[in-house]
């Protein structure tokens, strides 16, 4: 059975989660967990590998850095300069995202699309 702790596993695998951020991390990963099980399909495969997808727990988890971040994008120290945007960190974290939910689509319903034809 895939659980938010199979997501969290595969959360560390992406990005460091220190011992501060391990509560919110898991609660990141059931909501990202739920989220995918509220959309799959009748008949699909609830023990299936990719429903642990951690690119939407991901992509949470960097939105909620880069919001916390205080508007700080660079420190300097001496003739040290660290500089850390979150435009790179958060495109990148779209296109894990978007990689994760491409793997999902066989096992999604989808029901936002409607098609018909109209005759006269």
């Amino acid at each position: 059975m895939i659980t938010q702790w199979s997501v969290l596993s595969l959360l560390r695998q992406l990005t460091d989660i220190g011992e501060d951020e391990e509560k919110v991390c898991l609660g990141i990963a059931l909501s990202s967990l739920e989220r995918v099980n509220s959309r799959l399909k009748a008949d699909a495969d609830r023990d299936d590998v990719r429903i642990a997808q951690a690119g939407l727990a991901y992509y949470a988890l960097c939105v909620r850095r880069a919001g916390s971040a205080d508007g700080i994008q660079s420190f300097k120290a001496g003739d040290i300069t660290v500089k850390k945007s979150a435009d790179s960190s958060l495109k990148f974290a779209a296109s894990v995202r978007d990689g994760a939910l491409a793997e999902l689509i066989p096992l999604l319903s989808d029901d936002g699309f409607f098609c018909c034809g109209v005759e006269i």
